[in-house]
């Protein structure tokens, strides 16, 4: 048998059948891919990005997601064939403090088609199809983009070159790698366009209503940048089709076709869409202001350059589409008035390029958030189809038009030489690549023999292009990007045996409680690794957020400089008791870090100790002394923290607790200032290098807290070019400030190290030009119970800059009461607690009317029951829900749901009856037209 026809199927040709060209994207797919990933495979890690630190977003958010995703929902199918009941646990007490499972998770994994084969995998296997389903993500991204150019009836081997530059541009193998749902886009955007085509073209829309319904459901977050790229191309579409806008009676009824299908399309995702969206938009996050720029800094619009080659920089600016996208794309711009087709094509071309640099486009794309380009996906799609639709007339440059495409490199190469920081030996191979390419094609190729080879050297050029792309971004000796994934077979073990809650696995003793840390870096907290452990911790890193955690954090001014991730309660030992901590967790030489009252060593592990605090609040305590809201939110953080050991804050009646005043724990201190530190005229600190120091000294003090309040915190910074004595450089000096200017990354998240000389604490302020600035401003840090005497701290400041406060303030509350307080307050509690799927119960006996504070965050979607009638429920203690009982024993009975779920099934279930109805009907009128023919 001849060797050709052993391998004919996968053997191509310009009108080859569907299976075949399939079984060689297959093959081609397979041969990239083992070239691309290679670097994982030969150093034994796996996709799930851990950062260097240990606590990266794919470890703890990503890949915690898909093992608990599985296991929710085995228990939900377990139920439903075992006891015949459809159980959906909505809230889970492991999620940080507590959290709506759904409204969490469907961001990264309820919904995703893919992650719901977790149900099928164990999560002792849930890395090796957590890695996999990766890979398949990306296949499926590329046999979607086949099939939109196969629908356009486009060159096969064109088809097949492009689909390469789409499902391996640097967006994909950045970001998909990290977070696997960023590729669920890449995979629903051609078929959407499919389903456009074929609404614009008077056929069915049940593709489009299907795929955009499947997109909502999948990722809501993207589902809005898919919305924004649907539209834009529907225009550009309808434009190309019709030539104008006019009739209008033709435009309006294409408008009606495509926002009936579009409808029907949300209308079948509310199920999921719905909840989700009302979640984050009710996020503090969201309802914050954010810095937009009229334009980027000088450096992204240079290293955009080498970067439309290989790779990409900040702001989610991802492209590599390879030398062949380089050439395809100054081809089709070259030949803009060829065609219609042509002219369209680099009209979108232009237009996402222009988008690509102006920072208000990120900043819409975003939700109108933070600045970020995280829609470069659609641009890898654009230059993809470039490609498949430039490929067959490459061999067919003409003389001009060479001219042309080596004047156009030679002028982009010119900074890609000419400055140190892009003349790297990453940039200079990409260019390198470019001109042989060129130099093939133009001068080594004859034109007899040009489309003949032409073809075999684009597959290689694209084949070596994103492998190499790869190569630097991956490799231990270029970028490291490896570095931040985990060592395969370790991923699992790093969120239980290795996280410190694992101490405390089996503690229970019925009784309902939370677990912290003390003195651990981010990294060894592994946030949300309560979820793997069915704990109850406090650490957190999920994108949505409980509103009223937020606040609770904002009124105690907690050192959380961003909303959706903490570690711990810094310590706190009031807020400590408040939230029902039992455990905190530390290792044994960060003991001094304990909060007051934690020091017993309950359980000790192989690295972590359990320390049992002293005097803890119960779940579900009453009382009947209260102080209004508005009461707390006036009073000093010294103060909220006595209201909150000696009542309850919920709105009210209120009751004089005869507190006093805060301000007897504040200390006079004198400011000692290091050496390249000074004070502005407005009293602003302004530090000349980084890591200088500010020293503050008191009388001395033992046997207290020790907390530094910095009040409306602020930090601004000039840069290179901001330099006093700018005008009085020559030219060198001002090339090298230029040359600064291009380096320099303007600091946005600063930090003030604090030290008595014992232990240290600190706080981190994001500055509104931040991607995670939420608004927050005023933090305490606390160094903890000083034992011995203390008359200094050192404050540190890690970046050269301008700082200002309103006030930097130092308390010191003596805790000599705190024990009694505690005591007091959890005289009546709730007896027999018991947590089951979306509810709790318990009962509770008072001697006279009271307020019931239970410490589960408060959500709308939590419903009470005093006795089997239904109570009126609201927040307590900022964070919390409360609920007034009247005076005797009773039963409490708290239930929860998903907000808007329910409302978004019906909306759901009516959608797709309309959606069923249309297509009825539709090919009803299809088949009449038929039989009239």
């Amino acid at each position: 048998m001849a060797l050709g026809s052993r391998f004919k199927p996968f053997l191509v040709s310009a009108n080859c059948p569907r299976g075949r060209f399939y079984a060689a994207y297959t093959v081609l797919f397979a041969i990239v891919a083992l070239a691309v990933f290679f670097p994982f495979i030969f150093n034994g890690r796996s996709f799930v990005f851990a950062d260097s630190s240990g606590g990266g977003d794919g470890l703890v958010q990503h890949f915690n997601a898909f093992c608990y995703y599985g296991m929710w929902l085995r228990d939900i199918a377990r139920n439903l064939l075992f006891e015949h009941a459809l159980v959906v646990p909505m809230w889970d007490m492991s999620i940080g403090y507590g959290q709506d499972v759904i409204t969490t998770l469907s961001y990264y994994v309820i919904g995703d088609p893919f992650s719901f084969l977790s149900i099928a995998i164990p999560r002792r296997f849930a890395e090796a199809g957590y890695c996999a389903l990766i890979v398949l993500r990306m296949y499926c991204a590329g046999i979607a983009f086949c099939m939109f150019c196969r629908s356009r009836k486009l060159d096969t081997h064109g088809t097949l070159i492009g689909s390469i530059v789409y499902v391996f541009c640097f967006y994909a193998l950045s970001s998909g790698v990290l977070h696997p749902y960023f590729l669920l886009p890449m995979i629903w955007l051609p078929l959407l366009l499919m389903g456009v085509d074929k609404v614009l073209d008077g056929k069915s829309g049940l593709q489009y209503a299907l795929v955009y319904a499947l997109a909502g459901i999948s990722n809501f977050y993207f589902f809005y940048m898919l919305t924004i790229i649907v539209l834009l191309y529907t225009i550009v579409r309808y434009a190309k089709l019709y030539g104008s806008f006019f009739p209008v009676k033709r435009l309006l009824k294409h408008i009606a076709r495509m926002l009936a299908y579009s409808l029907l399309g949300a209308g079948v995702a509310a199920v999921l869409l719905l909840p989700s969206m009302m979640s984050i938009l009710s996020a503090s996050r969201v309802n914050v202001d954010n810095y937009v720029p009229l334009l980027y800094a000088l450096h992204h619009y240079v290293r955009a350059i080498p970067a439309f080659i290989n790779g990409g920089y900040g702001n989610y600016t991802y492209m590599g589409f390879t030398v062949v996208g380089w050439v395809s794309a100054c081809l089709l711009v070259l030949r803009y008035k060829q065609s219609r087709e042509h002219k369209f094509l680099v009209a979108s071309f232009l237009v996402l390029m222009l988008f690509l640099g102006l920072p208000f486009i990120g900043h819409v794309f975003n939700g109108f958030g933070y600045v970020t380009n995280r829609w470069s996906w659609a641009l890898a799609f654009l230059v993809a189809y470039i490609i498949a639709f430039t490929v067959p007339h490459l061999g067919e440059i003409t003389q001009s038009e060479r001219k042309a495409i080596l004047i156009i490199s030679a002028i982009a190469a010119v900074p890609v030489l000419a400055i140190p920081d892009l003349c790297t030996e990453k940039n200079v191979l990409a260019f390198g690549a470019l001109f042989f390419l060129l130099a093939v094609m133009f001068y080594l190729i004859d034109a007899d023999s040009a489309k003949r080879h032409m073809t075999k050297l684009l597959y290689a050029i694209v084949a070596v292009g994103v492998a190499s792309n790869a190569f630097y971004l991956y490799s231990p000796s270029e970028e490291n990007y490896l570095k931040n994934f985990t060592e395969y077979g370790r991923a699992l073990k790093m969120l239980t045996v290795e996280s410190p809650g694992y101490v405390l696995k089996g503690v229970s003793d019925g009784e309902l409680f939370r677990y912290d840390c003390a003195g651990l870096n981010t990294g060894e907290v592994k946030r949300n690794s309560a979820m793997q452990l069915d704990l109850n911790g406090i650490a957190y890193y999920f994108s949505t957020t409980n509103s009223a955690v937020s606040a609770f954090a904002r009124e105690l001014e907690l050192n959380y400089s961003m909303d959706q991730t903490y570690n711990d309660l810094n310590r706190r030992s009031v807020l400590e008791r408040i939230a029902c901590v039992r455990y905190v967790l530390s290792i044994p030489d960060k003991e001094k870090y304990l909060p007051l009252g934690y020091e017993k060593k309950a359980l000790e592990g192989k690295r972590f100790n359990a320390y049992e605090g002293s005097s803890v609040l119960s779940f579900g305590f009453a009382t009947d002394k209260v102080v209004s809201t508005a009461t707390f939110e006036e009073a000093n953080v010294v103060d909220k923290e006595r209201l909150l050991s000696t009542g309850i804050v919920y709105d009210g009646t209120e009751e004089n607790l005869g507190l006093g005043s805060g301000h007897e724990s504040t200390l006079d201190y004198k400011v000692e200032y290091g050496e390249g530190v000074h004070v502005d005229d407005d009293g602003s600190i302004v530090i000349e290098k980084d890591d200088s120091t500010v020293k503050l000294t008191f009388d001395p003090i033992e046997d207290r807290e020790l907390y530094v309040e910095f009040n409306k915190f602020a930090f601004s910074t000039g840069g290179p070019l901001a330099d006093a004595n700018a005008e009085n450089g020559g030219v060198k000096e001002t090339l090298a400030r230029f040359v600064d200017a291009l380096r320099w990354k303007e600091p946005t998240c600063v930090a003030v190290n604090v030290s008595d000389g014992n232990s240290t604490t600190g706080v981190e302020y994001r500055t509104l030009k931040d991607n995670y600035y939420c608004g927050r401003d005023t933090f305490i840090g606390n160094l903890g119970f000083l034992a011995d005497k203390r008359s200094e701290i050192t404050l540190t400041f890690n970046k050269a800059g301008t700082y200002s406060f309103d006030s930097i303030s130092l308390y010191a509350p003596s805790r000599t009461t705190l024990d009694e307080d505690i005591a007091n307050l959890n005289a009546i509690h709730m007896e027999n607690v018991n947590m089951v799927p979306n509810g709790i119960s318990g009962s509770i006996s008072l001697p006279k009317e009271g307020v019931l504070c239970m410490q589960i965050p408060y959500s709308s979607g939590w419903t009470a029951r005093i006795d089997g009638e239904k109570a009126s429920l609201d927040q307590a203690d900022v964070m919390f829900v409360g609920m007034k009982v009247p005076a005797g024993s009773h039963e409490i009975q708290l239930t929860y749901r998903t907000p808007y779920l329910f409302e978004g099934a019906a909306i759901s279930i009516v959608s797709l009856v309309g959606l069923a109805l249309a297509t009825v009907v539709r090919r009803m009128r299809g088949s009449r037209e038929r039989n009239h023919e």
